[in-house]
């Protein structure tokens, strides 16, 4: 925007010019200028800092305030996933390697990108435990290595998993073989065999790998478990994350 209106130097950028760019941002959505203003203000708080520019003109960008959570998360009936969890070949590599993944996060809710780049010093195979640090949150996480959770690594690691040299537990089953890139949310895996489980897809309802984890905790909620047992095991920073859960 300062460059559309010969603005080339710190000291151009006054609050006029501010003003004039937030007009710009009318035709988004809330949450988008949210993010934009967000993004100014930090930066112009930098520029004062850094005595870039004399008046510290972050103060002057007004916050917008959202309710977090909005959306009712997308959840899976039990029965849903016994289907699509019954339809994986678990005859060749492939398919081990996607019920693993799978069943990991039906039974204990980590998020795709951890499953990712979950290692193998990341499972504690005495003591029964699967112990790492969540990209999302910097918080270290340590969640029990269930009978069934680890029966099915075992038999991908031993009988699926490629022999290449790398410390990523799930990688890739095509030539050249490598660990999942960080984006890849496996939103095809699932579709995949949901389709192969006549399960219905539509538009409105997330397939995702998330949903599943939506579904553990929507789970945990419906046995009564607390707040603090369903956000310790989810690994969120605060228990107020749980409460979205509710709805």
């Amino acid at each position: 925007y300062c460059e559309n209106t010969a603005v080339f130097c710190f000291d151009g950028i006054t609050q006029q010019v501010i003003n004039s760019y937030i007009l710009t941002l009318g035709k988004y959505r809330k949450a988008t200028v949210k993010n934009k203003l967000g993004g100014l203000r930090i930066y112009l708080k930098f520029l004062y800092n850094e005595k870039y520019i004399k008046e510290n003109l972050s103060l002057n960008i007004v916050s917008i305030k959202m309710k977090g959570q909005v959306r009712i998360p997308s959840v899976w009936q039990h029965e849903e996933v016994l289907k699509l969890l019954s339809v994986i070949d678990k005859g060749n590599p492939s398919g081990k390697r996607d019920y693993a993944m799978i069943l990991i996060v039906v039974r204990l809710g980590i998020r795709i990108g951890d499953l990712c780049r979950l290692q193998f010093n990341n499972i504690d195979w005495r003591n029964n435990k699967i112990e790492f640090t969540q990209g999302k949150t910097g918080n270290r996480l340590a969640l029990p290595l269930l009978k069934d959770v680890g029966w099915v690594l075992i038999d991908y690691i031993q009988n699926g998993r490629p022999q290449i040299d790398t410390p990523y537990i799930f990688v890739t089953h095509v030539v050249p073989f490598k660990p999942f890139d960080e984006g890849n949310h496996h939103n095809k895996m699932i579709r995949k065999y949901m389709q192969f489980a006549h399960l219905s897809q539509t538009s409105t309802r997330k397939t995702g790998m998330h949903s599943l984890r939506h579904t553990l905790a929507t789970t945990m909620l419906e046995n009564h478990e607390d707040y603090h047992n369903i956000s310790a095991a989810l690994g969120h920073r605060s228990e107020d994350s749980a409460s979205v859960y509710l709805k």
